[in-house]
């Protein structure tokens, strides 16, 4: 059974629809400010989202409770699978409608998100390849975007932040992550389609591929670690005074 198909027969239609407002309703309210939702934002946000539900559906190491340094790089076929299917090879034509960006690509826009305006697939691959282990793109995704269409948030941040909330909202797909991860996909095609006009669209869909590509291969900040991370800026701050 597809993935979409799963998504029909667990969830009505209107059902999801509600699901994926409240998840793009609560990234739009966490990044509102009194100039209102910076479109790149909102789409790094929602990518990394998606990534962090390919992480759990891939089920490698645990989402919320791993022993990987927070940041830490991954390469993972299982990962690939689930994002484009099993190869680059084939570009757009070969990737399924069930995987994460062929669901993106059938939930776009068409009118305004046309052929020509996706990302060579191979290179959304080998963009994130090129840069592993490279300090500049701790918490973040290697991105292929001009400078001032970078995200302000860090998505390794946006990630943690993000988790209990997305968790509280998909409470009810819990059961199957395959759902979770679908409802998340159709939420980030939402608001590509919303920021449609504002950003241009060739620069939109590689934010939020090579975003959901770089995220779903990095290790996620977890409660243990940021607790750490805490204790430790704490005791630095003490032997400072001291």
């Amino acid at each position: 059974m597809g993935l979409l198909d799963r998504l029909a027969r667990s969830i009505s239609a209107s059902r999801s629809r509600k699901l994926r407002r409240r998840v793009v309703d609560w990234i739009l309210a966490k990044l509102k400010d009194e100039r209102g939702v910076r479109a790149e934002d909102a789409i790094t946000t929602a990518a990394t989202i998606v990534g962090e539900r390919c992480i759990d559906l891939a089920n490698e190491f645990p989402l919320r409770d791993h022993d990987l340094g927070p940041g830490a790089r991954t390469l993972s076929p299982r990962i690939n699978e689930i994002l484009f299917g099993d190869s680059t090879e084939g570009g757009w034509d070969a990737v399924p409608d069930e995987s994460v960006f062929g669901m993106l690509r059938k939930h776009l826009d068409g009118g305004r998100y046309l052929d020509a305006d996706y990302p060579p697939l191979k290179g959304i691959f080998e963009l994130y390849a090129t840069h592993i282990g490279e300090a500049e793109y701790w918490g973040k995704a290697p991105l292929s975007v001009p400078k001032d269409h970078h995200p302000f948030v860090l998505p390794l941040q946006m990630g943690f932040e993000s988790r209990d909330f997305v968790d509280q909202i998909l409470h009810e797909a819990k059961a199957d992550k395959r759902v979770c991860l679908a409802i998340v996909s159709q939420s980030l095609a939402d608001i590509l389609n919303m920021v449609a006009g504002t950003l241009d669209a060739k620069t939109a869909l590689a934010l939020a591929l090579e975003t959901a590509n770089g995220m779903a291969k990095t290790a996620p900040m977890t409660k243990a670690a940021m607790a750490q991370a805490q204790r430790d800026q704490s005791q630095t701050g003490r032997k400072k005074e001291g």
